[in-house]
């Protein structure tokens, strides 16, 4: 149930501006929570980029009832993506603030 909570709001706030703009968000909230090194940030901001560019995709083919389903599969990708960039310190601080960070909370 909280991924799906955590989807949902993550995805609202991709869908009101660009791919781009949300990566940034959400990259800038990781920088400062996490004290990200600039290689880190930069490939954050790649994934970030990517996931949204992925989400927006499955949102422009107007499949409603298949919509949440394979959003939710594009959100599933995220942590695996995150871990090596990360390690795994930044990354189990990242998890126990997933929440805040992805909402924007």
């Amino acid at each position: 149930m909280l991924v799906i909570c955590i989807s949902c709001s993550y995805h609202a706030i991709a869908q009101t501006g660009s791919p781009d703009a949300a990566a940034q968000a959400l990259t800038q909230r990781m920088r400062d929570t996490l004290q990200l090194r600039n290689g880190q940030r930069d490939s954050i901001y790649a994934i970030n980029v990517h996931l949204n560019e992925l989400s927006s995709a499955v949102r422009a083919q107007g499949q409603p009832d298949s919509l949440q389903p394979r959003l939710q599969r594009i959100e599933y990708t995220r942590d695996p993506l995150y871990l090596p960039v990360l390690g795994i310190d930044k990354f189990l601080l990242y998890k126990r603030k997933k929440v805040a960070l992805l909402t924007g909370n």
